[in-house]
């Protein structure tokens, strides 16, 4: 990111293109400049928008309360300042280095860890810890096995069953008023 009037330049390493990784980036950039400039200028970058801001950058720009404006196509002196940094920045910094692109996620629930991993850039993958997959598969076998319509718990011998109470699921729609008898109260 670079300002048009000083000139000062920000930059972040990003993941990828996509919307989400641009908002995060912005959002990191303009929190270490305190400050929000009234325009953010674009290049119709496919994850910001081609012509007009998707909707995920729109919503982002109306929550900083500023305007975005995408150059038009193929137009190389509109943005001959950004292109100038990513060039400093290209041959300055980067030349001999290497990115692995991993951070390890640590998950956390009271204090206690729940999941550490390390993090996966790809797309439409699921990570799934070994111990939850084996417990899932011994789960479906023994649904599989049990005849239909009947219910029973599992669990192992030592350990105590909890009941639960079910109810209607009528109830929480008109719990959180999705159905008329909502606003908190409860239908006959």
């Amino acid at each position: 990111m670079v300002s048009g009037y000083s000139r000062v330049i920000t930059a972040r390493m990003l993941p990828s293109r996509r919307t989400g990784d641009l908002t995060d980036g912005h959002w990191r950039l303009l929190a270490e400049w305190g400050a929000v400039p009234k325009t953010l200028v674009w290049d119709n970058e496919a994850g910001v928008g081609r012509g007009r801001p998707t909707s995920e950058f729109a919503a982002f720009a109306g929550l900083l309360a500023t305007k975005i404006y995408l150059w038009r196509p193929r137009d190389p002196e509109a943005k001959g300042l950004v292109e100038r940094a990513n060039g400093y920045l290209e041959t300055s910094f980067l030349p001999g280095r290497h990115f692995s692109g991993q951070q390890v996620i640590v998950l956390t629930s009271g204090g206690e860890i729940v999941a550490q991993h390390a993090r996966c850039w790809a797309r439409h993958q699921t990570l799934t810890d070994p111990e939850h997959a084996e417990a899932g598969q011994a789960m479906r076998q023994e649904a599989r096995r049990r005849p239909t319509g009947q219910i029973h718990a599992v669990g192992s011998a030592s350990s105590p069953l909890i009941e639960v109470e079910q109810r209607e699921l009528g109830s929480y729609d008109r719990l959180f008023t999705v159905i008329d008898g909502g606003e908190g109260k409860e239908a006959g």
